[in-house]
């Protein structure tokens, strides 16, 4: 388990926590099953969390979580936590672990984009307090091509509107 404080860590420390922390713009993650587990991160309003990766502007292809991924963190999602603004690309990816995070949660990519998740589905459960998506919780530039989910989306913040079975 994953376990970090906030006063636990130095300015400096990696805040993105998954499998990988962060997959750069020239790398890749292929062919990767987590297949059961518990990930959990406290990062209050810092850093993202996935199971496969916490943060990634590279390719992540085939990967699939059947793990719980819970973070009171920034993004959280089933694969990967944050696809940053740098062409990412997340394909043949699936989740049926259960999401949940404080807002920015989502099946297979918590929050932002500029990227593509093309080929994905979620069965899992995702939580959260906003923008709250089977797929991707917070979309922005992104193209999210032929994805579906069936899981349920759990909107607690009763105040917001921003959830939905692709996108939040």
């Amino acid at each position: 388990d994953d376990i970090i404080k906030e006063d636990e860590l130095s300015p400096s420390a990696a805040k993105d926590r998954g499998f990988f922390g962060i997959v750069s713009e020239e790398g890749s993650v292929r062919n990767l099953t987590i297949g059961s587990g518990y990930l959990y991160a406290k990062l209050s309003n810092r850093g993202c969390l996935g199971a496969i990766a916490g943060n990634t502007s590279g390719k992540i292809y085939n990967c699939h979580n059947f793990a719980t991924v819970e973070g009171d963190c920034y993004c959280v999602g089933g694969i990967v936590g944050l696809q940053s603004c740098s062409y990412g690309i997340v394909e043949n990816c699936s989740n049926a672990g259960y999401v949940k995070g404080r807002s920015y949660a989502g099946g297979i990519t918590g929050g932002f984009g500029c990227g593509e998740t093309r080929n994905c589905y979620n069965i899992g459960t995702v939580e959260g307090n906003g923008y709250v998506g089977g797929i991707v919780g917070y979309p922005y530039k992104t193209i999210i091509e032929n994805c579906y989910s069936f899981g349920k989306i759990i909107q607690n913040d009763t105040e917001s509107v921003l959830h939905g079975g692709i996108v939040g």
